[in-house]
């Protein structure tokens, strides 16, 4: 009876307890038995305060507000790209380039702006002559980021594999072109002078295409900056036409008086005419143009050379050297522009004389003297019984020479 009793007024005490108020269970010990299960279970709402848009002392916008970025998300993005910086960095610890080419692609696949990825990668196809592939790294550089791709000539790069691939297809003219735009943005780069050479030694052996472009100069009136570059080109390196070259040459120097450019190729039209000094005046204006312009350097050098100034050219060749330690290893395709034709047997040697003048040997035992600036022989001399295989200029300005007939004879 007393158990009841207190039931009664227990009931009667919740009753009178404020509605506001909330009583909190103690934890209650799942047994395997009695665990409830996991989908019956309902996850409790988020309370929202409610916000009064009508109230006009708020000071939130409602349009201001923007999801939070994910912390996650961030620090996934940090992780991808120094991945990618860690595969960037085994790739330039490599020496065979598919290896290098692997891990650059591992990097660009994490981060697909690392632009030096693209960059180096592009070089290594350039380094196994997979040339399209190497465009295609460039181009995508190009694509993504212009500001790079101009600090980085990959514009010039991408000219330069394009006229590799003209040149391999045997469209020389074409290559031609890429190629003189490849010098233009960058007027040291060895590598085009060098194939620009091998698509204009082809097109040489093909008359037909040589005529076409002589009648395309006389009957075309370029009348813009890109008409007189092409023109000027043609004429210079392709149909050896050095005066009209310097025409065009100086009518792009009138349109851009910094074109250090057109100031290098109209002082090499010059040299091939013998014109020395004229020639180095060019060299000079390009120089001050572009003080880095290691070829304008080296041309300056051979016409100082052919002045007989011997250390000013040196001093010239070593600026050029220091400024481009590749010139070392450039190897030019030359253009012929003398042919001397005297000997009837095997040249042995070769010995350059004062006032530009040359002395040759031969096995037809003779030594001939040879006048640089008109190309022609001035001197022939003959006493030897043998071959004769060696020359020398003594102190003196004697001529030494020594044969086969076990004598060494002198030459005044």
């Amino acid at each position: 009876m007393y158990f009841i009793i207190n039931i009664i007024i227990f009931k009667i005490w919740l009753k009178g307890k404020r509605p506001d108020s909330v009583a909190i269970a103690p934890p209650r010990i799942l047994s395997a038995r009695n665990q409830i299960p996991s989908a019956s279970i309902k996850p409790q709402q988020a309370w929202v305060a409610p916000i009064n848009t009508n109230d006009k002392h708020s000071n939130l916008n409602i349009a201001s507000i923007k999801p939070i970025e994910s912390v996650s998300s961030k620090l996934n993005n940090d992780n991808s790209k120094s991945q990618a910086q860690e595969y960037f960095n085994k790739a330039l610890n490599k020496t065979d380039m598919i290896q290098k080419i692997g891990f650059y692609n591992k990097a660009i696949d994490l981060d697909p702006d690392l632009l030096e990825a693209h960059k180096n990668k592009g070089d290594c196809y350039v380094n196994l002559k997979k040339y399209q592939e190497a465009l295609d790294c460039y181009n995508k550089i190009i694509k993504i980021n212009l500001k790079y791709s101009e600090e980085n000539n990959c514009q010039g790069l991408a000219l330069k594999c394009e006229g590799l691939i003209l040149n391999e297809s045997k469209k020389y003219e074409e290559a031609f072109e890429c190629f003189n735009k490849a010098i233009e943005l960058e007027p040291d780069d060895f590598d085009s002078y060098y194939n620009r050479e091998i698509a204009i030694n082809e097109l040489k052996q093909n008359s037909d295409l040589v005529n076409a472009n002589r009648n395309k100069i006389t009957k075309q009136t370029a009348n813009d900056l890109d008409g007189y570059k092409k023109n000027a080109n043609v004429l210079l390196f392709y149909l050896d036409e050095y005066k009209e070259a310097i025409e065009y040459f100086n009518k792009l120097i009138e349109i851009n008086p910094d074109d250090s450019v057109a100031f290098n190729n109209k002082g090499l039209a010059l040299y091939y005419l013998q014109r020395y000094e004229d020639a180095i005046q060019c060299f000079d204006d390009a120089i001050e143009s572009n003080s880095k312009y290691t070829l304008a350097y080296y041309n300056k050098s051979m016409a100082l050379f052919r002045l007989e100034e011997y250390q000013k050219s040196i001093d010239c060749f070593n600026q050029a050297f220091k400024l481009n330690s590749k010139l070392k290893q450039f190897t030019i395709v030359g253009k012929e522009i003398n042919k001397l034709e005297e000997h009837t047997n095997t040249v042995y040697c070769l010995v350059l004389l004062p006032n530009n003048q040359l002395a040759s040997c031969s096995s037809d035992k003779t030594i001939r003297i040879w006048d640089l600036n008109k190309g022609k022989e001035i001197n022939k001399l003959e006493g030897h019984t043998g071959d004769v295989f060696c020359l020398v200029l003594l102190p003196n300005n004697q001529l030494a020479s020594g044969s086969w007939d076990k004598t060494i004879r002198m030459w005044i």
